[in-house]
């Protein structure tokens, strides 16, 4: 877990951060920080408010010379070369080291907002059990609005089904070799390369053949596996959790994070036999403890390739439990994220009855990965153990198996509702034979991959066995059932045979062909429908739209909107401008509401993202 700081609005001092600095200094940026009176971080950044981050009540944002900054914030110089952090201590009555104060931007009691340029002072910081954030100098994304997940009343058989997989003796053969490292320090000389080499060698071992490194500093990466959905793969889920622990030496880190790290794994290994809808991304993230470094990462690379991510399940500390305290299951929202806690507890109530939960928070002053979605416009939750009663023993070397994770019942509960919350959002593929993908080819006519009038193609199509079983005689019939007028069905029979269960085939040596003749007005949409059969009685249909056209297109000019033009914008201000972003989908007031979306991608160069503008 990162504890980020904060602090009470009273008198603060701001200091040089070292002689050479106090002089004749170009300021790279300057902040202000707004007193909770000014709004909550979500309303200001709803208003079109540059938010950067939170310091307790109070608001970090970026100083635009608005109306706000000028008559609310108090402005802090950011020197070239240096990073802000907030740091707070875990023992809440210990104060900063003397050597970090001329550091100090503010303070008040335990919680600091530190400048400073050597990457080294955080090792110190970590190691005097603080914890810290970074605070990046870009403004937050507003989360997009999801419609909420609808949650059969009824379970499915076949979540249930993987409920039953979960092993707690995997779990604990996981958490021991997680903690066998000795530690988990990201950086040099840390454990953290060879922890990460672990869990992508854990994710092929399962059998995902899509695992990658995400590289984003000189430490080490996240690991990845990709389930993609098999119906919408365009849609993303994330279960994530960080694996590195907070310092070198002896950091074992078995709840911090150790038993989140093992839970996401164990997740895996049981979700790599099924096919989901939706596609799932596990993530391991690397240096959290040192300011939630890899889960920015990951979000931001994200964000910039435009990926739909549904929604993120972050864990952080699943394995103690206080003495007299009953098990309970810790989610932690945000306004916009509160849907996706509703699901959680909704799931719980279909598979896990008796199991109780809270809508809970962490330690004023903490946070974890879930953040960093939040500040790239992403829903997302986190999964802890208890507030206030979490581990004593993080950041120490006591932080080891049966003192800090001292509740296997508990480890387990969370992964179960982990499983269940996560299998429902991304929806499991039915027990079918269903179709993946099809395909139009044409190479009898222009061969640009379309139908035109006048032209044969062909259809191939794929399948995949989800039965359960193998099953023999698999064979596709293809008919035309919408705009048929002109249609001929040249081949309309493919024989695929035995298919193993789990294993997919195509009809591409024996395609079906399809001949659309002149008189087809072009821009029709003919819809096919494509019956499925195999022995013992079995059928299934999928449908095919095929547009018929002659049109060519060449694109004339284009502008990619995934990543920020910086244009130079005049006039109006805050909303009432031009700029950068996601639109929201708000508004109407004026006609149709806005996009939620650009015509790409996720962002736009628009005006007034937040909804209704002035005529």
């Amino acid at each position: 877990m990162n504890m980020k700081a904060h602090f009470f609005w009273g008198m603060m001092s701001l200091f040089c951060i070292s002689a050479a600095w106090c002089a004749d200094v170009d300021i790279f940026q300057r902040i202000v920080v707004l007193p909770k009176e000014a709004g909550t971080a979500e309303k200001l950044l709803s208003r079109g408010i540059p938010v950067i981050g939170t310091v307790g009540e109070s608001t970090l944002i970026l100083d635009k010379n608005t109306e706000l900054s000028v008559q609310n914030g108090v402005k802090i110089p950011v020197y070239p070369g240096t990073s802000i952090y907030v740091a707070s201590s875990i023992d809440p009555d210990k104060e900063l080291p003397v050597q970090f104060r001329r550091y100090c931007l503010y303070s008040n009691k335990n919680e600091y907002l530190l400048l400073f340029g050597d990457a080294n002072l955080i090792q110190t910081l970590l190691e005097q059990r603080f914890e810290i954030r970074r605070i990046r100098l870009r403004p937050w994304t507003p989360i997009t609005q999801r419609t909420p997940i609808k949650v059969a009343k009824d379970p499915d058989p076949l979540i249930q089904e993987m409920l039953d997989m979960v092993s707690l003796t995997n779990y604990q053969m996981l958490l021991s070799d997680l903690v066998a490292f000795g530690d988990r320090y990201s950086c040099s000389p840390g454990h953290g390369a060879q922890a990460a080499q672990y869990i992508y060698d854990t994710f092929v071992l399962y059998g995902y053949a899509d695992v990658r490194f995400q590289d984003f500093d000189s430490c080490s990466d996240n690991v990845i596996a990709r389930k993609t959905g098999v119906i919408n793969p365009e849609r993303i889920w994330v279960i994530g959790a960080h694996y590195d622990s907070y310092t070198t030496g002896n950091a074992p880190g078995a709840d911090d994070n150790g038993s989140g790290t093992a839970l996401v794994l164990e997740i895996a290994r049981i979700l790599q036999t099924y096919d989901f809808e939706d596609t799932i991304e596990f993530v391991l993230f690397a240096s959290e403890e040192l300011g939630l470094y890899g889960s920015d990462a990951y979000a931001e690379a994200a964000a910039s390739a435009g990926w739909d991510i549904q929604g993120a399940i972050c864990i952080d500390m699943v394995g103690y439990l206080e003495s007299g305290d009953l098990p309970d299951i810790d989610v932690v929202d945000n306004t916009s994220s509160n849907w996706l806690e509703q699901h959680v507890f909704q799931s719980i109530s279909n598979y896990l009855p008796g199991t109780a939960y809270k809508d809970s928070q962490l330690p004023f002053g903490a946070s974890s990965d879930h953040a960093s979605f939040w500040n790239y416009g992403y829903p997302a939750i986190l999964l802890f153990e208890d507030y206030p009663d979490y581990s004593p023993y993080i950041h120490t070397s006591n932080d080891t198996i049966g003192t800090s994770v001292n509740s296997w019942d508990l480890a387990i509960s969370f992964t179960n509702t982990a499983l269940c919350s996560l299998a429902e959002a991304a929806v499991p593929a039915p027990r079918e034979i269903y179709m993946l993908s099809h395909e139009i080819n044409d190479p009898l006519g222009d061969g640009d991959g379309t139908a035109d009038p006048g032209e044969t193609v062909d259809l191939t199509v794929s399948v995949k066995n989800n039965l359960g079983y193998d099953a023999t005689n698999v064979q596709m019939t293809l008919s035309c059932i919408d705009a048929c007028q002109g249609v001929s069905l040249i081949n309309d029979v493919s024989v695929l045979g035995t298919l193993a269960n789990g294993t997919t085939a195509s009809n591409d040596s024996d395609p079906f062909v399809i001949l659309f003749s002149e008189s087809v007005p072009s821009w029709t949409d003919v819809t096919f429908q494509i019956s499925i059969s195999a022995d013992g009685g079995y059928s299934n249909m999928a449908s095919v739209a095929v547009t018929v056209t002659a049109a060519e297109y060449v694109r004339e000019y284009f502008w990619n909107m995934d990543v920020d033009p910086v244009w130079t914008v005049t006039g109006g201000s805050g909303n009432n401008r031009w700029q950068f972003g996601q639109p929201q989908g708000l508004g109407g007031q004026y006609g149709e509401p806005d996009p939620s979306s650009g015509y790409t991608g996720s962002t736009v160069y628009g005006y007034n993202l937040q909804g209704d503008y002035p005529s």
